[in-house]
Parts: C-alpha cells; sequence; structure tokens
C-alpha cells in the first residue's frame, strides 16, 4: 500500500524540514510500512555513489593513456605563464614593501630621534600679524563682508591660536547675538567656509 494523495498534500507542507520515522507517522496518525518510509525518506547517496566511482574509474584511466609531459619549451612558456598570474599580487605587494624600504627617510633614527621629537614641540614666537585689507556691504545677502589678512608664521602647532586671535579680532565691538561665517581663500583658489556661528 502506498501513501494517498491526501497523506503526501499533508507530508509536502513539511517539505523544508527533515522529518524521522515517528514525526512522519505522527502527522500521518498511522504507521508507515518500510517500502512507504524508503519512497518518502529516499537517500540519494546511495544511487551517486556508483556514478561518482564510475567517474573516478574513467579519470584514473584516461590519466594512464597520457603520455607524460615533457619538458619542451612550450610547456615551460606555458608554466611560467601561470605562475607569473599566479603570483603576479605577491610579487607586487613584495616589490612595494621593499621599494619602501630602500627609500625610507631616515629623519628619526636611532641617534638623534629624541632631539627630533624635541624640536617638534619646542617653544616657537608668535610671529604673525592680522590686518583688515576692506570692508564693504553686501546687498544680496544684506550683511557686511570684511577681508582679513594673515601675515606671519602659521603652522600646525599655532593654527588654532591664530583663528581664536582672528575670530576676536573679527567679532571686536560686535554685540553678543551677531552671527558669523569665515571663509578661507587658499593659495590653489579653494574657499571652504565655515556655517553661520555664534560668537
Amino acid at each position: 500500500m502506498g501513501l494517498s494523495q491526501d497523506e503526501k498534500n499533508k507530508l509536502k507542507l513539511f517539505s523544508n524540514l527533515k522529518l524521522d520515522r515517528t514525526q512522519t507517522e505522527t502527522i500521518l496518525c498511522r504507521q508507515v510500512t518500510n517500502q512507504e518510509w524508503k519512497s518518502i525518506n529516499k537517500d540519494y547517496r546511495k544511487i551517486f555513489t556508483p556514478i561518482a566511482r564510475q567517474a573516478a574509474k574513467i579519470a584514473a584511466r584516461k590519466q594512464q593513456q597520457q603520455p607524460p609531459v615533457t619538458d619542451t619549451v612550450q610547456a615551460q612558456a606555458i608554466r611560467a605563464n601561470r605562475y607569473s598570474k599566479l603570483y603576479k599580487s605577491v610579487a607586487k605587494e613584495a616589490a612595494e614593501a621593499g621599494f619602501r624600504k630602500l627609500f625610507k627617510t631616515n629623519i628619526e633614527d636611532e641617534k638623534n630621534k629624541y632631539h627630533f621629537v624635541k624640536s617638534l614641540f619646542k617653544q616657537m614666537k608668535d610671529e604673525y600679524t592680522i590686518n583688515k585689507v576692506q570692508t564693504h556691504y553686501n546687498n544680496k545677502y544684506r550683511t557686511t563682508i570684511t577681508d582679513w589678512k594673515i601675515n606671519g608664521e602659521v603652522n600646525l602647532f599655532n593654527v588654532n591660536k591664530v583663528i581664536r586671535d582672528l575670530v576676536q579680532k573679527i567679532t571686536e565691538g560686535l554685540p553678543d547675538n551677531v552671527r558669523i561665517q569665515i571663509v578661507l581663500k587658499t593659495s590653489d583658489d579653494r574657499q571652504p567656509d565655515t556655517k553661520l556661528l555664534t560668537i
């Protein structure tokens, strides 16, 4: 006796799960015969194992029939091409690392490392001046635009102080609720700017 269509439909609802025999019998509300269980629970490994064995035998036979590859010029060229593709990325990375090592600057070599680092943090004189260049009214934005110029030594270590001094000079004599925007004019004609800021 096989499974009825109604029983097959019940089991189809659980097709995404791997059910054991007890679970299947519980769903069908009856005991399942060995033949029915085998038809429900097909083991495909039993089918494919002989096919795999046959394929392996054919491959082994073909391997035995092939003559050994002689080390001809063509074979060497094919091998060299394969290896060059295979190890291209590794060789590239190694070459870059070697190049970096070869041309590494000895700016911080062991003898003067302490003196070099110390020189970066030496006390610097604030040798810069902030001058007002011009002031004009802009009708489009209904605001006053003032151009300022900073001359002198401005670097990584004193740039914060320079900007603080600039903002202090810009806002001198202005009320507390005024808003300002700073636009920097760089040597390469870019003009990075801030949003409207309160003092």
